[in-house]
């Protein structure tokens, strides 16, 4: 199986990528991504960015991308990379394997803010650490990356 999630399992519970692929296909899951789908509520992938719909500026606030671009220079390029391509410092030393690059995935602000409040696979919740405005400000930062990515 070539998804670089599957590195997880194998390097943190000691499992071969073909275990975790039969395992998931007896399970009747087409891949990691499939599995992980069901696990995250469809209402997720449709939550709205209080600050584009309270305060439209927002959006378009070169402040707040700013901030963003800061906040995530400061909690997420160690692993998702400056690019937000998965080629962070730790990803690059192999100290953590399977940080996908936003280009690779499907994902929403309302998806973004979710796995920023409640973690995701290795990536544990930043909830203690930005607060609602910051994690919003950081959504709008790696939607911007991901625009660039494509």
């Amino acid at each position: 199986m070539t998804d670089k999630t599957l590195d997880f399992s194998k390097r943190h519970i000691g499992l071969k990528d073909s275990d975790v692929e039969h395992i998931l296909h007896d399970l009747g899951y087409q891949n990691v991504d499939t599995f992980f789908k069901e696990l995250v509520p469809d209402s997720i992938f449709n939550l709205d960015n209080p600050f584009m719909t309270k305060l439209l500026a927002i959006e378009f606030n070169e402040e707040n991308l700013k901030k963003g671009k800061e906040l995530y220079g400061v909690y997420c390029a160690v692993c998702h990379g400056n690019k937000g391509n998965g080629q962070g410092i730790l990803m690059t030393r192999e100290k953590y394997l399977g940080v996908p690059s936003y280009a690779d995935r499907e994902i929403t602000e309302g998806s973004i803010y979710h796995v920023i409040f409640y973690g995701r696979n290795a990536m544990g919740s930043h909830a203690s650490q930005v607060n609602e405005e910051e994690r919003w400000q950081i959504t709008q930062y790696v939607m911007e990356l991901r625009s660039k990515l494509k």
